[in-house]
């Protein structure tokens, strides 16, 4: 490991242990915010033909998850990308076109 390495990963180490989020020392720092502000995209979007819905991460490995209602599957996406954020929820209408966008801003912005 370099040295530049090193002093990064023991800033970083230090500010996550005394609760100061990596976004937070990025911009104490002056540094550029890593990646755009929709760093995590979630759809809410039909099931096929069974009338239930999914929501997918753009970047997930991992299948749907799936609900029986819109109602049941948009707040369970309103969760994840609040807590993902920064980040932008899509929710779609029953015929797949988009009905709704949502940002959700870096908390530490």
């Amino acid at each position: 490991m370099s040295k530049t390495s090193k002093i990064l990963a023991s800033t970083v180490g230090a500010a996550a242990a005394a609760g100061v989020t990596l976004a937070a020392l990025r911009k104490m720092e002056g540094l550029p915010r890593l990646g755009s502000t929709q760093d995590t995209v979630y759809h809410v979007k039909p099931r096929g033909s069974d009338g239930g819905w999914e929501v997918q991460s753009e970047a997930a490995d991992l299948p749907a998850r799936r609900y029986d209602t819109k109602r049941d599957a948009v707040d369970q996406a309103r969760k994840l990308a609040h807590r993902a954020a920064p980040s932008r929820l899509v929710i779609h209408r029953v015929d797949g076109t988009i009905q709704r966008k949502h940002d959700y801003p870096d908390p530490a912005a």
